[in-house]
């Protein structure tokens, strides 16, 4: 007499349904390339695998760039899809608010050292603003000089 499984019986049997069998090997596959890939990782931390530093050492000099801080850090900015509220605690009120403008509306909220824009109440892009050098040719433009 021959058994008739139904599809439960085949999950509780092979773990896994009919037609699943192709989804589980890649999955095990991709499984042991990660593995393997984090073992050999590990050898690039062996320590006959660190590079020694040069025998002889070099001399020069440090020269200053004017307008710059050696330990000038780029304001923190607030991340894409954050609330306004979020912003305003975080950062504290801003020092100008413009109006919103267009269909969805757009607001800008200006910081001491950074923008915001806002998509009615989420950030969309926080951006510090620069002095941008002169592009006096429209081919320097488009070669990114």
């Amino acid at each position: 007499m021959a058994a008739h499984l139904s599809t439960g019986d085949a999950i509780a049997a092979g773990g896994r349904r009919p037609g699943q069998e192709r989804q589980w090997y890649i999955h095990e596959v991709m499984r042991i390339l990660v593995l393997l890939l984090i073992g050999v990782g590990g050898l690039a931390t062996a320590p006959w695998a660190v590079a020694q530093p040069p025998a002889s050492t070099t001399t020069g000099t440090v020269v200053a760039v004017p307008g710059g801080s050696d330990n000038a850090q780029p304001p923190a900015l607030p991340g894409r899809g954050v609330s306004m509220q979020t912003v305003r605690e975080r950062f504290g009120a801003p020092e100008r608010r413009h109006p919103a403008v267009g269909d969805p509306p757009i607001t800008r909220w200006d910081y001491a050292d950074f923008r915001v824009f806002f998509e009615h109440d989420r950030v969309l892009h926080a951006v510090i603003p620069g002095d941008f050098p002169t592009i006096r040719h429209r081919d320097e433009l488009a070669s990114g000089r």
